[in-house]
């Protein structure tokens, strides 16, 4: 059974939903998802923890980069 929660204003959605996110943003574990098939390696199935932001903050490093040089290379072509 699931718990529910109603908020009843703005600034108690607020106080929950951003300045407490990292409490409430944990996924669900899959145990053969996540350790038997990416041997915990899929940042989809990942904890939100450092790890995951480590690998995050790579990610999207490399993606931005990419994007702008193609982006360059268009305006060059």
């Amino acid at each position: 059974m699931q718990s529910v929660v109603v908020l009843n204003s703005p600034e108690a959605a607020d106080e929950l939903l951003v300045k407490r996110a990292k409490n409430y943003s944990e996924r669900p574990y899959a145990h053969v998802a996540s350790e038997l098939l990416s041997d915990g390696q899929r940042m989809l199935l990942m904890p939100y923890d450092e790890s995951w932001k480590v690998r995050h903050n790579t990610m999207y490093t490399v993606i931005v980069d990419r994007y702008q040089r193609s982006r360059q290379a268009a305006r060059k072509g």
